[in-house]
């Protein structure tokens, strides 16, 4: 391989190795900001994500878990999003509900429109998520009224790909393509 080749080659193993993916845990145990936005909804900010409780679900943070109330009149949710706007994956997310087993609804909207649903009826346990749960741009997590007043979600793991790294990525290929072109009809 010529010096020269080597360069490109060097340049896209280095941009690949940036872009990769990598896992955040959401645990509501360290560095959560807590603020009331003008609607006057709680809302969480936490390694880069923003978790945001409907009004009547009167979310808060208690022993390191994000715990929300249930009112008997209608279902709670609360709605997870990167903070920048950015896709990301839901790989798992720990749900319980306190008082009894219920039925948690979980949706996902990804980007480009579409939407995921998966219903689970569970006292407390860890839900894994597919690749169907990729490219979300946010997650809605609603429970039933009917048997439980207190609800906790906790240990939310997700995964994303930094923006700015894959443009960079795909820059640089159509960089690439645009010199191979121009090197073979000089």
């Amino acid at each position: 391989m010529g010096r020269f080749t080597k360069i490109p080659v060097t340049i896209t193993l280095a941009l690949i190795w940036s872009v990769q993916a990598y896992a955040v845990t959401i645990d509501f145990s360290e560095d959560v900001t807590e603020y009331i936005d003008p609607e006057g909804v709680d809302v969480f900010l936490t390694k880069g994500f923003e978790i945001v409780g409907s009004p009547d679900a009167y979310p808060r943070i208690e022993n390191e878990s994000l715990v929300i109330v249930n009112p008997p009149y209608c279902c709670a949710e609360v709605n997870l999003a990167a903070a920048n706007g950015a896709a990301f994956s839901l790989n798992s997310v720990f749900l319980s509900t306190l008082d009894s087993p219920n039925d948690w609804h979980i949706t996902g909207y990804q980007a480009g429109g579409g939407t995921v649903m998966q219903q689970v009826s569970l006292g407390d346990g860890v839900i894994s998520f597919d690749d169907q749960w990729n490219n979300l741009l946010s997650v809605t997590f609603a429970i039933d009224p009917v048997n439980s007043y207190f609800s906790v979600i906790d240990d939310i793991n997700v995964s994303v790909v930094p923006i700015p790294a894959a443009v960079w990525l795909f820059g640089s290929a159509v960089a690439g393509l645009g010199w191979m072109r121009r090197k073979q009809t000089v």
